[in-house]
């Protein structure tokens, strides 16, 4: 493998020097210009820089550019002058004609092909085909499609084998691109351009007259832009504004996230003291809310104890903590800074809650948070919590509820706990807890918290600019839904007094041409429509209080939903007790008793185990 590297670092030298000597030989008169146009600076009260060359040998386009802006100016003042209820009457003439136009267009071409794609849809997917088979058009179009798979993913491989070369070589490939810059004069000539731009603008500023450097600079710009603006096709320029605005768009999006994110991590760690519990109605993202503030709460952590390693290095700064680091038993003097490093780097992640939290800082699952820990008037065989450690505790009202005895809701002291919590780990520990209502869990946990936050409502956002490229593609993807279910299923109202319709019934076995676009173009518009869909976010509204009452301040927090997963990996999952129900469960959906009337019998209503219902039938 060296031995390769080394071939190829001398092959390249080679190349590099003959490239160099060929393009040096063709470009000798390049030099002894640069060099003459170098003597320039000597003559200092006269010298010009590149953009006082430039404009002096393009004064012709500068002068049209000027003449024209003038004419456009008297134009727009002599019409605005001339203005009258005659012209007025031309203008609504012309937009009458205009119409009339377009509607014998749309009624000699446009209801055309209305007809003739409504026939085409009709014959091509409304149609029935019980018979299972693939048309052999379609089979050359997948056999085609396969093929062009097949070269896109050469090509990416090819592409990467490309970067890989570029990135292990890139050293020798630099220096191969500085002998060809040096050859054929450009470096020659930038430098040169550079050193008489600066001092003129040095000279100028001397002079107090700066503004004549950057005039020449706007001129330059100007008449370099005009030919390029009027030999440029109009519609060109409509596909570059479009292109613009979507990188804008995109470049916003980016940081709208950026900031959603700065923002939540610093109202979890600069705002939230400790305790802070969540509520509202269901749906509204309590547990959504609860696993970012608890992630966020992590991120946090960690720049803290990063910036404690930082403080405490910054005070030997003589010292190589890299021998501490790898062999700290040597080392008892620097405890602190040892403790803190496997706090941060041994232990993993900080999470510890009653439910599943993925860590996407230390790529695994949060620890199992025992009941047991907080169970203060209970003596517990293990006491593991610790410094900077974030505890998510979800639906805590099935836990402890008002509603519950009182003898079972607070004898094992977890009010205790919730009250002792910050002396014990020094502060250094963030509690998130979410259930339904406000007054479901005990008064003596909830007196304990330091902020309640009640969510009003959700929403599912997007960055404007994104949003309205977004929206295209999105609705062509629920037409051609449509068009995929109305190929392959017939679905109709159970009878005509109703709106109601039927389980849909497959009436289309066949694969065609029709139903090879469709397919294929409702995977790409699922690709495109995900790939934009990265850039949207929650927008929770939510009362903040310390006392768990509607009179709090409002305020809103924006999740980012690539934020809540990493890797194709979700961090959480709210309906995570589904797979332990899956494994309790023995019988089918299917298999359960149905009612045989409307009106049941006393049999039908005893299956039911209703208190009520057994009251009023024995």
């Amino acid at each position: 493998m060296a031995r390769y590297q080394k071939l190829t670092i001398i092959g390249l030298i080679v190349v590099g020097l003959g490239l160099s000597l060929a393009l040096l030989f063709l470009n000798l008169d390049s030099f002894v210009k640069t060099t003459i146009r170098f003597q320039d600076i000597f003559d200092i009260t006269n010298i010009k820089t590149f953009f006082d060359n430039y404009i002096a040998n393009h004064s012709n386009t500068y002068a049209e550019f000027e003449e024209k802006c003038a004419d456009a100016a008297n134009s727009v003042s002599a019409y605005l002058q001339s203005f009258n209820y005659e012209s007025f009457q031309n203008i609504f003439s012309n937009v009458l004609n205009f119409l009339y136009t377009l509607l014998m267009y749309f009624l000699n071409i446009g209801l055309n092909v209305i007809v003739l794609v409504f026939i085409f849809i009709r014959e091509s997917i409304y149609g029935t085909q019980l018979k299972i088979k693939t048309s052999k058009p379609a089979l050359i179009l997948i056999k085609i499609r396969e093929c062009i798979c097949f070269i896109m993913n050469k090509l990416k491989v090819l592409i990467k084998q490309i970067i890989c070369f570029v990135k292990e070589n890139k050293r020798p490939l630099a220096l191969l691109l500085l002998i060809i810059l040096v050859s054929n004069g450009f470096l020659y000539r930038f430098l040169v351009e550079i050193i008489i731009f600066l001092e003129a603008y040095i000279f100028h500023m001397f002079c107090f007259d700066i503004h004549v450097v950057f005039e020449s600079m706007l001129k330059a710009f100007i008449i370099w832009v005009i030919p390029i603006i009027q030999k440029t096709p109009r519609i060109l320029w409509y596909i570059l504004i479009y292109i613009f605005m979507f990188l804008l768009g995109l470049s916003k999006a980016k940081y709208k996230l950026k900031k959603n994110h700065e923002r939540l991590k610093s109202f979890a760690h600069d705002e939230l003291t400790q305790t802070t519990f969540i509520n509202g109605a269901p749906g509204t993202g309590k547990t959504l809310l609860n696993v970012s503030l608890s992630l966020a709460s992590e991120e946090a952590y960690i720049d803290e104890l990063e910036k404690k390693i930082l403080d405490y290095e910054a005070e030997y700064r003589y010292l190589n903590f890299a021998e501490i680091r790898n062999k700290p038993d040597l080392y008892p003097e620097h405890k602190d800074y040892i403790d803190t490093l496997k706090a941060l780097k041994d232990r993993g992640t900080f999470l510890i809650s009653n439910y599943a939290i993925y860590s996407p800082y230390f790529m695994e699952y949060s620890k199992i948070f025992n009941f047991d820990y907080m169970r203060k008037n209970i003596e517990a065989k293990e006491y593991p919590l610790e410094e900077y450690i974030v505890i998510s505790l979800s639906e805590i009202d099935k836990e402890y509820n008002s509603h519950d005895n009182v003898k079972e809701v607070g004898s094992d002291g977890a009010h205790t706990f919730f009250s002792t919590v910050s002396h014990d780990l020094k502060r250094h520990c963030k509690i998130f807890c979410d259930y339904q209502l406000k007054d479901q869990v005990p008064l003596r946990i909830r007196g304990n918290a330091e902020y309640f936050i009640n969510i009003k409502k959700r929403k599912l956002k997007m960055p404007l600019i994104l949003k309205m490229y977004y929206l295209p593609f999105k609705g062509l993807k629920a037409l051609i839904e449509k068009l995929i279910v109305s190929y392959e299923l017939k679905k109709k109202r159970i009878n005509k007094e109703t709106q109601r319709k039927t389980v849909g019934i497959y009436k289309r076995n066949d694969y065609n041409t029709t139903y090879f676009f469709l397919r294929n173009m409702n995977t790409t518009l699922s690709k495109i429509c995900a790939w934009f869909e990265k850039y949207q976010y929650f927008k929770l509204s939510a009362l903040k209080s310390q006392e768990g009452d509607d009179k709090g301040e409002k305020i809103t927090f924006n999740i980012n939903l690539c934020d809540l997963h990493i890797n194709n990996q979700k961090l959480y999952d709210s309906t995570f007790l589904s797979y332990a129900y899956e494994q309790k469960k023995n019988m089918d959906f299917k298999d359960i008793d149905s009612f045989t009337q409307l009106t049941p019998s006393i049999e039908e209503l005893n299956k039911c185990n209703s208190k009520f219902y057994n009251k009023i039938n024995n």
